[in-house]
Parts: structure tokens; C-alpha cells; sequence
């Protein structure tokens, strides 16, 4: 039985054009598993997306990669393609 090496990774606010969100590739540093919380509230202060979700990184790194103009580069993670982490769920 091998461990897995989770990264917990906070993010502020979703790409809403397509219902993502982009993850720095200097982020998953030795991660196997990447667990993400979406932050993002509501006007009535009510988190949109209230899970936990996950990913490995070997699936992330199957998403197209977008380059900023600083230079960083981030995985384009559609929502719907990440599970929900049901040891974890809200």
C-alpha cells in the first residue's frame, strides 16, 4: 500500500466563462493528489461551490495549460471534471 502525497490548494475565485479553475504548475510540487476548495461566496455570503473536491495530478496534467503574462503557467481544471472528496464533503 503506497501513501499519497496530497497538496490542499485555496482558490479564490472560479474562471466563470467556462466553469474552471487554474492551478499554477509550481503548485503541485511532489503532489499525487490535489485537493481544492473553491472560496468564491455568494452576495449572501454562501460559498457557490461548498465542497471539497480532488484530483490527481496525473489527471490535471491531462488539462491544457494557459501561460500569463507574468510568465506563469496555470492547468485550465474544468469543475465538473474534479471529484467530490466525500470523506471531506460540506
Amino acid at each position: 500500500m503506497s501513501i499519497s502525497n496530497i497538496t490542499r490548494i485555496n482558490i479564490e475565485k472560479p474562471i466563470w466563462s467556462n466553469q474552471s479553475i487554474g492551478i499554477a504548475e509550481w503548485r503541485l510540487k511532489a503532489a499525487d493528489t490535489i485537493e481544492i476548495v473553491i472560496l468564491y461566496k455568494d452576495k449572501s455570503g454562501r460559498r457557490v461551490f461548498p465542497e471539497t473536491y480532488q484530483i490527481s495530478a496525473h489527471e490535471l496534467k491531462k488539462c491544457p495549460l494557459k501561460t500569463l503574462r507574468t510568465g506563469t503557467r496555470l492547468y485550465i481544471v474544468p469543475i465538473q471534471k474534479m471529484e467530490v472528496n466525500k470523506c471531506l464533503a460540506n
